[in-house]
Parts: C-alpha cells; sequence; structure tokens
C-alpha cells in the first residue's frame, strides 16, 4: 500500500469549498418540484449503481445494501407524489404522511389512481401492489438495508441470503415506469385543470 498518497483529514478540507472546475459543482434548489428531484435522483443512482455491479461484480456484497437503500427511497418519493400531487387534482387534499410505510402509502395512492382512472387496468394494480408489499416487508421502516440492527437490536431479514440484483432491479425499473406515468398525466391533468379555470373564470 503506498502510505504516501493514503487520503487523510487536512485542516484545510472544506466540505463546501468550490473548486476551479465548474462543470464539477452540483445545482440545488432550483425547481419548485423539489419532491420529483429527489425521486428521480435516488432511482438514477440506483440504475446507475446496478448497471454497474452487473458488468463487474467486484463490491457486490457491500454495494447491495445502498442499492436496495437507493431504490427503496426512490419508490416511497413516487408514492408520496402521487398522493400529494393525485390529492391536489381531486382537490381532497390529505395530509403527507410523514412516515416511510410503504403499505399505508401505497393504499392511499391506489385510491387516488383508482378515482382518477376507475377503469384502469386492475392487473397492472395487482402486479405494483405485490412489488410495493414485497418491498415493505423487506424493508418495512427504511432501515433494514442502512443499519445492520433495529430499534429493539435486531438484525434485519436473518433468513435472507440471497438477492439477484439484476432481477431486483428489472422489477423496481417496472413499477418506477408505472408510477411515472401516472405522475406524468396526474400533471397533465392538473395543467389543464388551472388552463380551464383561467379560460372560465369571469
Amino acid at each position: 500500500m503506498d502510505f504516501d498518497n493514503l487520503p487523510w483529514p487536512d485542516k484545510n478540507d472544506d466540505l463546501l469549498e468550490l473548486g476551479d472546475d465548474w462543470t464539477n459543482n452540483a445545482c440545488l434548489n432550483y425547481s419548485s418540484d423539489e419532491l420529483s428531484i429527489y425521486s428521480e435522483g435516488y432511482k438514477r443512482a440506483g440504475n446507475m449503481l446496478s448497471d454497474k455491479l452487473q458488468k463487474n461484480r467486484n463490491g457486490i456484497d457491500f454495494l447491495i445494501y445502498p442499492l436496495i437503500f437507493l431504490y427503496r427511497h426512490h419508490i416511497e418519493l413516487e408514492l408520496k407524489i402521487i398522493i400529494k400531487e393525485g390529492s391536489y387534482l381531486l382537490e381532497d387534499e390529505k395530509v403527507m404522511r410523514n412516515h416511510h410505510k410503504l403499505h399505508n402509502l401505497w393504499d392511499d395512492a391506489k385510491k387516488i389512481i383508482e378515482e382518477i382512472w376507475p377503469d384502469s387496468p386492475k392487473d397492472d394494480l395487482k402486479a405494483v401492489e405485490k412489488t410495493v408489499l414485497q418491498l415493505n416487508d423487506l424493508d418495512p421502516g427504511s432501515y433494514a438495508f442502512r443499519y445492520d440492527r433495529d430499534k429493539q437490536g435486531n438484525k434485519p431479514n436473518p433468513d435472507l441470503n440471497n438477492i439477484d440484483i439484476k432481477k431486483f432491479s428489472e422489477v423496481i425499473k417496472n413499477v418506477s415506469a408505472f408510477f411515472d406515468g401516472v405522475s406524468t398525466a396526474i400533471s397533465v391533468y392538473i395543467d389543464h385543470k388551472k388552463e380551464m379555470k383561467r379560460h372560465y373564470s369571469p
């Protein structure tokens, strides 16, 4: 090991210092649609990590934890987007649940989807529900892939020994595409509703 080039803290280190190359500067707080930006960021990070691991399995047993957390958090945020935007469209705004329980969030989102599209294919909803509930069982409180023990000192998923990252990612991407379609359509409906109000308001 080259100890001379080993990274080490320096008294002049500054986390927020901007370097000379402006292309390294990520922009924050530039959009009013912050929830979607967060969700998209976690999805892209999960996809990038999954793609990298499928090409090079080096470190797969370490990186499975952040990979699943990234995807789980993306799904949680997608559900919250649908609840927020859908309830606004229906003029039946719900109090946003500040928790990580996917099954409860799905219940709210599913009701909104069924109200907006009463004739929506039931098989699609069943397929999405299956994945969301599996993910909820795998990580009920959004802690199982961040910590080795829960608040009671129990090991999460003690009987789970293997996860196929390729299959896992494919299933998440399918559900993500469904949610993206739902939230995009809701946004279009909201824009149309606002335009109608402007057009017909006295």
